[in-house]
C-alpha cells in the first residue's frame, strides 16, 4: 500500500499494469555484441525483436559492426529530440515521433587497423515503444543500454 500511496503522491494514479513484477532478462550474444534482453522477447520474421506488454508492444534491433568512420548523427525522422549524449565510448539519443519513443544507443570498443584505415568495434541498440507507456518501457531500455557492451568473441 505504501508504494501505491507514494506513486499516487508523485504523479497521480498509475495503472495497475505499470506496477507489475520486475522484468526478467536473459543474456544475448552475437559476434562481439552482448546485452541483457527481456526474457519474453521474441524474434520476428523480419529479424527484429518484439516484446509484448498488454496490448502494446515494443520492437528493437541489435547490431554489431566495424565501421571505418565514426559517424554520429541523430535520426528522428522529423520528430523532436528528447535526449542526446555523445562521449568517446557512447553515442545515444531518443526522439518523440507520432506517439512513439525512438531510442538509439551505440557503444564503441577497440579500434584496429584494417588495410589503409582504422575500424572500430561498434554495438547498437535501436528500440521503438509507445510514449504513453514510458513508465513501463523506460526501465527496460535503461537496463538494456547499461548491459549493452562490446565483448571479445567466444572462442
Amino acid at each position: 500500500m505504501r508504494a501505491l500511496t507514494a506513486v499516487t503522491m508523485l504523479g497521480g494514479v498509475m495503472p495497475l499494469h505499470a506496477i507489475a513484477a520486475p522484468e526478467q532478462y536473459v543474456t544475448y550474444h552475437e559476434a562481439f555484441l552482448t546485452v541483457e534482453i527481456p526474457a519474453t522477447a521474441l524474434r520476428s520474421r523480419s529479424g527484429r525483436f518484439v516484446v509484448q506488454h498488454g496490448s502494446q508492444r515494443a520492437e528493437f534491433d541489435l547490431a554489431w559492426s566495424t565501421p571505418h568512420v565514426d559517424e554520429r548523427s541523430v535520426n528522428c525522422d522529423g520528430g523532436s529530440v528528447t535526449y542526446e549524449v555523445s562521449k568517446p565510448e557512447l553515442f545515444a539519443y531518443s526522439c518523440l515521433l507520432n506517439g512513439k519513443v525512438i531510442y538509439h544507443a551505440e557503444k564503441l570498443g577497440r579500434t584496429y587497423r584494417v588495410g589503409a584505415s582504422d575500424a572500430t568495434e561498434t554495438v547498437e541498440l535501436h528500440m521503438t515503444y509507445p510514449a504513453d507507456e514510458r513508465i513501463f518501457w523506460d526501465p527496460i531500455v535503461t537496463h538494456m543500454s547499461r548491459t549493452l557492451r562490446v565483448q571479445a568473441p567466444k572462442r
